[in-house]
C-alpha cells in the first residue's frame, strides 16, 4: 500500500513539474502601444514581441516595463509573437512575466505604492 501511494504521488506531481518552464533573462528593446520587443540576453539573435491585453493586471505589468529592463518568466521563448498570458495545466490564465530587473511583481507594486505615498506627503509639506 505504501509503494502504491508513493507512486501515485510521484505520478501526479511529475506532470505538474514538467509543465513548469522557466526561461533565462530577456532584454526589453522597445515598448509602444501595449507591446514590447525583447531578445534573449545570451544569444541576442531572436527578436520577439509580446502583446499585453487590456485587463488591469496586464496593464499594471506593462506599466512597470521599460526599454533596457530585463524580464524573467515562463514560456517567453515559445513563439515570435506572444500574448502576456497563457493557459496553465489547470486552464487558469497566468502571466508570463514573473520578474522585472530581478524584482518580483509584488516588490514592484509595493515600491510603487511607497513612492506614491512619499510624493503625496512631499506635496502636502511644500504647501
Amino acid at each position: 500500500m505504501k509503494i502504491k501511494y508513493k507512486t501515485f504521488i510521484l505520478g501526479t506531481t511529475l506532470p505538474l513539474l514538467a509543465g513548469c518552464h522557466t526561461d533565462d533573462m530577456f532584454l526589453v528593446l522597445d515598448k509602444a502601444d501595449d507591446k514590447i520587443i525583447y531578445q534573449d540576453m545570451d544569444t541576442l539573435k531572436t527578436t520577439r514581441v509580446m502583446v499585453f491585453e487590456q485587463d488591469y493586471i496586464s496593464q499594471e505589468i506593462y506599466k512597470f516595463i521599460n526599454p533596457g529592463d530585463t524580464i524573467t518568466g515562463t514560456w517567453l521563448d515559445a513563439g515570435l509573437v506572444l500574448k502576456n498570458t497563457f493557459k496553465s495545466n489547470f486552464q487558469a490564465t497566468q502571466q508570463r512575466i514573473f520578474r522585472i530587473n530581478n524584482k518580483s511583481l509584488i516588490t514592484l507594486r509595493q515600491e510603487h505604492a511607497r513612492d506614491s505615498m512619499i510624493n503625496v506627503i512631499k506635496k502636502q509639506n511644500t504647501r
